[in-house]
């Protein structure tokens, strides 16, 4: 039986049947022969056809579905297998096993060189395989194949295993993750690079065709076949451990039947036991109890009654501002709702735990209610009790004696002991009596009804609103802004505030002056009496019981300290003080810009007035917040800078002018001038007391004195020193002293203020120049030349700012320290001192001149025929000259200028003349006498010329010495 079995299979594989792919495409392929083979150009191209992507999923309802079945067919088929393998066995040996292994090992043979050698024949004959069938072939070949059993009847495992085909025989390609016929390369390694359409009789037979392609398709079934019998193998080895877990599970299926059947009958009994005695005493303790909770019910809404009623109470005595009792009720209720009451006997009922009574939830949230009623009712409380602290502190001090205040802290050498008053922190204390009571008794109240914060939050507001209005209600009024504000519209808005704008620009000087004192007395007044109310508030809250009531829980879930309760209480205080001060400059910052314009033409004392009062606010800001704040400060900065260009570019303007019309003759000098170079001086060290009285605010205005009322000089003193002057040195004088008020007021702006005053110095340099040695003068001034007395003139006021300019450095020294601009006051002294020597140079060459003049005649005369007696005209007309310039220098000049000029126009009298007599030829004695006499002259009348020295004996002796040669 065995070897018929095997004989029929190897025969089925042999014999090519009717459905084999070679006899299907046999047909199709000899009708093909004659075909052109195409190009590669008229094969189109493979597109790969998108396969649609199935889920797993969807699978799961129809496996489920033919799950029994299969499981079913599994179990038959091994049940099958097992009984073929044991009756195959069995014929086996009842066989003629030599004559049947002989043609059995005959077809083996060739079935595995069809195995190795796909496509050669066997015995002339193609074998390809059948897939009809293929399951029996293949469990068929399952079997043993060649006589290899052991000698007890039974398959060895390492004869059987050889005799399956490996799958290394299978190409790896078919293996592969993205395996697709579609795929051209693909298609070319499975078909073996055959063609789908036979090659025409002409071409060369380099490719088989794929239609007859015969042992291509043995080998593809063959394939195939071999990955067939490896499945069938791997599930036979794995359905026995199935089988068994299927068996115990039915033995689990059975037993749990019975525990079942067990468990129903125990239940029928309990039933019986719990009808016949349990259900009848569980309804005696079932009523027994609810008699009990009746009663305990009836106690409860006895408890609730009370509860309802005091909570009205409370309401009752809010309503009468009895806040304290109210609070005591609430805490007291509270207490009991929260299960904590007491046991008394005035109130029995409420002996009971009311924490978790539900119907109470409305009475806990209107207990909140009203504690939160009574906290909103103290919050406004605290906050009026603040304001109204504020505005009477506020009332009772003068403005007046607040800018002195302010004056004496901010500049103390202003004040001296026993001007104005100071409301000390004493006064303040004990204004504070009458109002610490009141303000424990609400911090108490505001701490248990947990309203600290919203209380200062109140108190912000109100004191936000108190500062805003303190700046509105000084505010210029205007009859069209009063108008306009009528009509509440975006429109009216915008004109109120242009009127309000043009009513600040038309305010003058003093007018806006008194309107900024008014404000910021005020504001400083509220700012200081809150400061002191913060002192107050830490007092009483580091004195204060706040542990009546559970501290607050932060987010951590721990409960703050009285310490963190008062530390964030004087923490709120300290931010009020400090927004209120924001506030407050915030506003005036845009009062004060509204009028840049105007402020920066200000004169110099109506400025400096401005200016201090907002130093001494934003002082007294910084001091009592403890912040500085920059929006005023800069505000304030900008427009003194601003004022400082203005009032530098007219001192320019007026300086130059004045050159220019100036008509160097010699002018009186007014006593305010001589007192402003003297406070130029004393800045050398110590800054004018009058500059600094112009700082304090509300200080007299300096008086102006008419021409005719003001003492004048006829001299410029600067110490032990006089100085003739014009006009322009004057006004250059009382600039020089309001760059250093400025200097000294304005201190932020010190390099900016010493640098105009080097602008001006040389300005003034340059000016003189031009109009002096460069005979501007002439055209500016109307002067039809140059004199002595103009270059005198110009001298003099070149020699007062030589003077003055040691002092004016070591002034902007103190000020500013030593800023490499200081180095600028020696530059502009040198180029003073080098345009002096010009004027000096000037002078002695206008007398060289007219030397020359007379050189000339002197060379005309006959000296044999001169006059021994009387001096000659050159001579005479030469110490004339000479004694009207040192009249004129005298004049205007000091003993040294007028010693310097005088010495070397003496100097060039002598080189000069001496060339002359050198040159002159002397016949006679007599000739000899008269010059030396016109020598004697010049000589004795220039040597008696007051403060100064003579030309010497230089010529006399040059005379005596000339050799006289006779006739």
């Amino acid at each position: 039986m065995s070897a018929e079995v095997r004989i029929a299979v190897l025969r089925e594989v042999s014999i090519g049947g009717g459905n084999a792919i070679a006899n299907i495409l046999k047909k199709a392929g000899a009708t093909q022969q004659n075909l052109p083979r195409p190009g590669p150009r008229e094969i189109p191209p493979v597109v790969f056809t998108d396969i649609e992507q199935v889920s797993s999923s969807e699978f799961s309802e129809y496996l489920a579905s033919i799950g029994t079945e299969y499981e079913k067919y599994r179990a038959q088929k091994e049940l099958g297998m097992e009984e073929l393998r044991l009756q195959t066995s069995t014929l086996a040996k009842e066989s003629d096993g030599e004559s049947d292994s002989s043609v059995i090992g005959q077809l083996e043979s060739r079935f595995a060189a069809a195995q190795l050698h796909p496509g050669k024949t066997i015995a002339g004959a193609r074998l390809p395989l059948r897939r009809t069938g293929s399951f029996a072939s293949v469990s068929s070949l399952d079997l043993p194949l060649s006589p290899t059993e052991s000698e007890h009847g039974r398959p060895s495992r390492r004869h059987t295993v050889p005799g399956i085909t490996p799958l290394s025989t299978v190409p790896p390609i078919f293996f592969e993750d993205n395996f697709s016929l579609e795929n051209p390369r693909t298609f070319d390694m499975v078909s073996e690079n055959s063609d789908v359409i036979r090659s025409t009789a002409s071409a060369p037979e380099s490719r088989k065709a794929l239609a007859t392609n015969a042992i291509l398709q043995e080998k593809l079934s063959w394939y195939m076949d071999t990955v067939e019998v490896h499945l069938i193998k791997e599930i036979s080895t794995a359905s026995g451990s199935f089988f068994s877990a299927l068996s115990d599970l039915q033995v689990l299926h059975n037993e749990s039947e019975g525990a079942v059947e067990k468990i129903r009958g125990l239940r029928e009994e309990l039933r019986e036991v719990d009808e016949e005695q349990a259900v009848r005493g569980l309804e005696i303790e079932r009523l027994r109890v609810r008699r009990a909770n009746v009663a305990r019910l009836e106690g409860a809404m006895r408890a609730l009654r009370d509860v309802v009623q005091r909570i009205e109470n409370v309401g009752a005595l809010i309503d009468k501002d009895q806040h304290a009792q109210a609070l005591e009720e609430i805490e007291k209720l509270n207490s009991e709702l929260a299960g904590k009451s007491q046991k008394t006997d005035a109130a029995p009922t409420l002996q009971l735990d009311l924490s978790k009574v539900q119907a109470l939830d409305g009475a806990r949230s209107q207990l909140k209610q009203l504690s939160s009623r009574i906290g909103k009712n103290i919050e406004k409380e605290l906050a009026r009790i603040f304001v109204t602290d504020l505005r009477q502190w506020a009332e009772s001090i003068s403005p007046r004696e607040t800018l002195d205040r302010l004056s004496f802290s901010y500049q103390r050498n202003l004040r001296k002991p026993g001007n104005g008053s100071q409301r000390t922190s004493m006064e303040q204390a004990r204004t504070f009596e009458t109002i610490r009571p009141e303000i424990e008794r609400t911090l108490e109240i505001l701490q248990q009804t947990k309203s600290m914060e919203g209380a200062f939050q109140s108190l912000r507001d109100a004191v936000m609103k108190e500062i805003k209005a303190i700046i509105k209600q000084n505010l210029p009024s205007d009859d069209d802004a009063e108008s306009v504000s009528s009509n509440i519209t975006a429109r009216s808005t915008n004109d109120k505030t242009i009127a309000l704008a043009r009513s600040l620009r038309n305010m003058s000087p003093v007018e806006f002056r008194e309107m900024l004192a008014c404000i910021y007395t005020s504001t400083v007044e509220y700012l200081r009496r809150l400061s002191s109310q913060y002192k107050l508030l830490l007092d009483i809250t580091s004195t204060m019981d706040i542990g009546r009531s559970p501290p607050p829980v932060n987010g951590n879930g721990n409960s703050d300290t009285n310490d963190d309760i008062r530390a964030r209480q004087v923490m709120d205080i300290n931010d009020l003080i400090v927004a209120a001060v924001d506030v407050a400059q915030s506003r005036m910052v845009r009062i004060l810009n509204v009028r840049s314009e105007q402020n920066s033409r200000f004169s110099v004392y109506d400025f400096l007035q401005y200016f201090a009062l907002n130093i001494l606010f934003i002082a007294e800001c910084e001091a009592i917040s403890g912040r500085m704040g920059t929006g005023l400060q800069g505000s304030v900065s900008s427009q003194a800078k601003a004022f400082v260009a203005v009032v530098h570019s007219d001192r320019m303007a007026r300086q130059a002018g004045t050159v220019e019309r100036d008509q160097w003759s010699l002018e009186e000098v007014p006593a305010s001038v001589q007192q402003s170079v003297n406070r130029i001086v004393a800045a050398m060290t110590k800054d004018s007391e009058e500059w600094l009285n112009d700082l304090r605010v509300g200080a007299e205005p300096p008086k102006t004195k008419t021409n005719g009322d003001e003492g004048r000089s006829r001299s410029l003193d600067i110490e032990d020193q006089s100085f003739y002057v014009p006009v322009s040195t004057i006004v250059l004088m009382d600039a020089l002293e309001v760059y250093e008020k400025l200097l000294v007021a304005i201190p932020v702006l010190g390099i900016d203020i010493v640098a105009n005053m080097l602008d001006i110095l040389k300005l003034f340099n340059s000016r003189t120049c031009q109009v002096i040695l460069g005979a501007g003068a002439t055209k500016s001034a109307g002067l039809k030349n140059i004199t002595a007395k103009h270059l005198a003139m110009a001298s003099q006021s070149l020699s007062v700012v030589i003077t003055l300019m040691p002092y004016l450095r070591e002034c902007a020294r103190r000020h500013i320290g030593q800023a490499p601009i200081i180095a600028e006051f020696d530059k502009v002294k040198r180029a003073y001192q080098e345009h002096q020597n010009e004027i000096h140079s000037k002078l002695v060459a206008i007398m060289s001149d007219r030397l020359e003049s007379h050189c000339r005649s002197l060379a005309t005369i006959n000296w044999e025929r001169a006059n021994t007696e009387k001096p000659e005209a050159y001579m005479e007309a030469l110490v004339k000259e000479t004694t009207t310039l040192h009249k004129v220098l005298a004049k205007y000049l000091n003993n040294i200028g007028l010693q310097t000029i005088l010495d070397e126009v003496h100097a060039r009298y002598n080189s000069r003349l001496g060339e002359e007599y050198r040159r002159i030829e002397l016949r006679s004695v007599q000739a000899q006498e008269a010059m030396l006499a016109d020598v004697r002259y010049f000589q004795d009348r220039l040597s008696k010329l007051e403060g100064v020295r003579g030309p010497g004996d230089y010529l006399a002796k040059l005379v005596e010495g000339k050799a006289v040669s006779a006739a």
